[in-house]
C-alpha cells in the first residue's frame, strides 16, 4: 500500500510540474495577447476620439459659424436703427454688448466641455490599458470621481479584478459582484467580462458540488460527485482554482480511495456506515469491534475515518445504556434484598412466638409459672422438645437434617419450629 501510495505521489508531483510548465507557458502567451490587444485598443481609441474630436469640431463651428451669421446681421441692424433712433442708442449699444458677452460665454463654456469631455475619454482609455495591464491601482485612481459613460462599472470591474488577483474573495461573494456590474461597453473590457462571468459561474457550479458531499453520512452517490469534481476541476481556469475550498473534495477522494480498494480504513469506514442509526445494548460487540480495528489504525489512516462521530456517538450510547441497565439491575437486587429480609424478619418473628408458645406449653405441663424455662437452651444447640434437630440458613426456605448441606450459616433448631417458620423439607438430605 505504501509503494502505492509513493507512486501516486510521484505522479501526482510531476503532474504538478507539467501543470506549472503549462502555466508559465499559457502566462507568456497571454502576455503575447495582451500586449497585441493593448495596441490594438490603443490604435481603436486613437481613431475613435480622432472621429469624435473632429465630428464635435464641425458641429461647434457649425453652431459658431451660425450664431457669428446671426450676430453679424444683428449687429447690421442694429447699425441702421442707430441712425435713425439716436435717442435710443445707448440702450442698443448694451444690448449689443450683452449679446457678445454671452456669445463669448458659449464660445468658452463649449470649448471647456470638448476639453473636458476629450480629457474624460482619455482617462477612461488610460484606465482600460491599465486593466489589461492588471495595474489596478493606477486604473482606480483615474476612474474615481471621474463624470463618463460606464466608469462606474468599469471602476467595479477594476476593484473586482484586483480581488480576483489578491485572493480576498470567495467564488461566491465574486459571483455576487459579478450581478452588481452592467455590461460595459469597451469591446475588450467587455470580451473579458464575458469570460470572467462564464468562470466564475463554472467555478462557483464547483464549489457547489463539493459542498455538498456529506462525509458524515457516506452518502450513496460519493463516487459519482468526486468523478463530477474531478472532471470539473480542469476546466476551472488558474485564476480561480486557489479560491475554491477543495478540503472536503481531497478527503472524500482517500475516503474513496480506502473504500474501493478494501483497506483497514475503508472498512472501519463501511462498518461504521452500516451501524444501525437506533443503538442498543446487543449492537455494544460490533462497537467495541470496530473500536479495535480504528484503534490498530496510523494516525495518519485514522485522520481518513470521515465519520467517526458515529463510533464515538455510538459508544457514549451503549455507556448511557450500560449504566441504565447497571441501575435498574441495582435497584431489582436492593428491592430483592429488601423482600428477603422482610421474609426474615417475619420468620424469625414467628419461630420467636412459636417458642414462647412452647415453652408456655411445656412449662404448663411440668407445673412451672408462665414465662420460665426449666433450661437454657445453648447457642446454636436448641432443647429438642420433640427430639428432632434440623438446620436452616437465615436466607434458605429448606430445612436440612445434614448441617454440612445446609452450609457454613446454618443454626441448629427444632423440626417444629423450622415447619412453623414455613421451612419445607431439603430434597437432599431430609426426604
Amino acid at each position: 500500500m505504501f509503494q502505492h501510495l509513493k507512486d501516486e505521489l510521484k505522479m501526482r508531483k510531476d503532474e504538478a510540474k507539467n501543470l506549472q510548465t503549462a502555466i508559465e507557458q499559457e502566462k507568456v502567451r497571454l502576455q503575447q495577447e495582451r500586449d497585441a490587444a493593448k495596441k490594438s485598443v490603443l490604435r481603436k481609441v486613437k481613431a475613435i476620439d480622432t472621429m469624435k474630436r473632429r465630428q464635435e469640431d464641425k458641429q461647434d463651428m457649425k453652431k459658431l459659424s451660425e450664431f457669428t451669421t446671426q450676430k453679424k446681421a444683428e449687429i447690421s441692424a442694429e447699425r441702421t436703427r442707430r441712425g435713425r433712433e439716436f435717442t435710443k442708442a445707448n440702450s442698443c449699444r448694451f444690448s449689443l454688448i450683452f449679446a457678445v458677452i454671452i456669445a463669448f460665454s458659449l464660445v468658452i463654456s463649449g470649448i471647456v466641455r470638448i476639453v473636458n469631455h476629450a480629457q474624460a475619454e482619455k482617462s477612461y482609455e488610460e484606465a482600460v490599458a491599465l486593466i489589461i495591464d492588471k495595474k489596478y491601482d493606477a486604473a482606480e485612481k483615474l476612474l474615481e470621481g471621474l463624470s463618463y459613460s460606464d466608469s462606474d462599472n468599469l471602476l467595479r470591474y477594476a476593484r473586482l479584478e484586483k480581488n480576483i488577483d489578491e485572493k480576498k474573495d470567495t467564488i461566491a461573494d465574486i459571483s455576487a459582484e459579478l450581478l452588481r456590474i452592467d455590461p460595459i461597453s469597451n469591446t475588450q473590457i467587455q470580451e473579458r467580462f464575458s469570460q470572467t462571468s462564464t468562470e466564475v459561474k463554472f467555478a462557483s457550479e464547483v464549489q457547489s458540488t463539493i459542498e455538498s458531499i456529506d462525509l458524515e453520512t457516506l452518502p450513496p452517490d460519493l463516487k459519482g460527485k468526486v468523478e463530477a469534481v474531478d472532471s470539473s476541476m480542469e476546466k476551472v481556469g488558474a485564476r480561480y482554482a486557489p479560491l475554491l475550498e477543495t478540503d472536503t473534495y481531497e478527503r472524500a477522494k482517500k475516503v474513496l480511495y480506502h473504500i474501493e480498494n478494501k483497506t483497514d480504513t475503508g472498512v472501519v469506514i463501511l462498518a461504521l456506515n452500516q451501524l444501525p442509526q437506533a443503538i442498543s445494548l446487543a449492537d455494544e460487540s460490533t462497537v467495541k469491534e470496530i473500536r479495535q480495528k480504528y484503534d490498530s489504525l496510523s494516525d495518519a489512516d485514522k485522520s481518513d475515518v470521515c465519520n467517526i462521530q458515529t463510533l464515538l456517538s455510538a459508544e457514549n450510547t451503549i455507556q448511557t445504556l450500560t449504566e441504565e441497565k447497571k441501575a435498574a439491575e441495582e435497584k431489582a437486587a436492593a428491592e430483592q434484598a429488601a423482600k428477603e429480609a422482610a421474609e426474615r424478619e417475619a420468620a424469625e418473628k414467628a419461630e420467636k412466638e412459636a417458642a414462647e408458645k412452647e415453652a408456655q406449653s411445656s412449662a404448663g405441663s411440668s407445673g412451672a409459672q408462665p414465662g420460665q424455662s426449666q433450661e437454657t437452651s445453648k447457642p446454636n444447640h436448641p432443647k429438642e422438645t420433640d427430639g428432632v434437630t434440623v438446620y436452616v440458613t437465615p436466607t434458605g426456605k429448606c430445612y436440612h437434617l445434614d448441617p454440612d448441606c445446609g452450609g457454613k450459616n446454618s443454626s441448629a433448631t427444632t423440626l417444629t419450629r423450622a415447619k412453623n417458620s414455613g421451612y419445607r423439607p431439603c430434597k437432599k438430605c431430609a426426604l
